[in-house]
């Protein structure tokens, strides 16, 4: 669920490139960027309908890469609907959001996995070089500055995008 720049640029064509992966269906809020997916990498089909996808017996697994706000809904969604869910960050904005995705996962018995795309870094792939032959206990703290967020962003929109905090981890990891 979501065709936008990250899912576009990043995922897809990461899951393209996956043996076993077979790209049943996209969606997106308008359709457009759905269909342009679909037809860019594969996929059987586009809507513009979650609960199409969720339905869908084919789908064992979907990737929510939607605004954060929508997160959470759709994360408890696809794991009741019996689905493995893969959610780019953050996972949810509230703690009672949290504690109802903990409920629900624990009852789903399906995986649920946060990613955190600042791991696709080549700054990250080098700091993997450097300690590669570390063989005692590590600690490292990294702080990236991804540039300016505009105020009128949406992720600094607390009801949308979480705001403060929220907006930092969508471009960096100290959040």
């Amino acid at each position: 669920m979501g065709a936008g720049l990250f899912a576009n640029a990043v995922l897809l064509p990461a899951l393209r490139k996956t043996d076993g992966v077979e790209l049943i269906s996209i969606s997106s809020a308008a359709g457009v960027s759905a269909r342009s997916a679909a037809q860019k990498f594969g996929f059987a089909s586009a809507s513009t309908s979650f609960d199409e996808l969720l339905a869908d017996p084919r789908i064992n697994t979907v990737a929510i890469l939607t605004r954060h706000d929508l997160h959470a809904r759709q994360v408890v969604a696809a794991l009741r609907a019996g689905k493995h869910v893969f959610v780019e960050k953050p996972l949810c904005l509230t703690h009672d959001e949290l504690l109802e995705i903990d409920r629900t996962a624990r009852d789903a018995g399906r995986m649920l996995m946060a990613g955190y795309n600042r791991r696709f870094a080549p700054f990250i792939g080098h700091l993997r070089d450097v300690v590669r032959d570390v063989r005692e206990p590590l600690m490292l703290t990294c702080r990236v500055n991804a540039g300016f967020i505009p105020p009128d962003h949406w992720t600094q929109d607390p009801e949308q995008g979480g705001g403060g905090c929220a907006a930092k981890a969508a471009t960096s990891s100290t959040c």
